[in-house]
């Protein structure tokens, strides 16, 4: 079952943020040339600059750690160009993230730094637990 697909772990509240749809840009060091479907997975560890994060999330919220908590698409990653949205940060490599999808429920794993590649127990994991949203994107890889 080895495919395309890719995960990023992502510091909450970022990962939750982004599987709201509230943030479309991830910010990183580093750029990719891969592009596709990308499993989101909220580390064990809150990110340091949590704050503004953490009040943009509803009241009553309740973050998810060590998870994908999502399906979403990687369909492009531009140089810093300024404040395309709310949340980019000067400096880095904007990955423009859409139809961020949630799972119905999260599926606990580790995840790894940079880009990694989801073992075929846990693409099986996420597909059964993938809303009808999260199912679209993982067929149309």
């Amino acid at each position: 079952m080895s495919t395309g697909i890719r995960a990023l772990t992502i510091r909450p509240p970022w990962s939750d943020l982004i599987t709201a749809g509230a943030k479309t840009i991830e910010n990183r060091p580093w750029g990719t040339s891969w592009r596709g479907v990308l499993l989101v997975h909220a580390a064990r560890q809150l990110a340091p600059d949590a704050r503004e994060g953490i009040a943009a999330l509803p009241p009553g919220h309740r973050m998810v750690f060590g998870a994908v908590v999502a399906v979403a698409r990687l369909d492009a990653i531009h140089d810093d160009d300024g404040p395309c949205t709310p949340w980019s940060r000067p400096g880095h490599q904007h990955w423009e993230l859409h139809d961020a999808q949630p799972l119905t429920t999260p599926v606990p794993c580790a995840g790894a730094l940079s880009l990694w590649r989801p073992t075929d127990q846990l693409l099986q994991a996420v597909t059964d637990a993938a809303s009808p949203g999260a199912l679209r994107l993982l067929r149309a890889r």
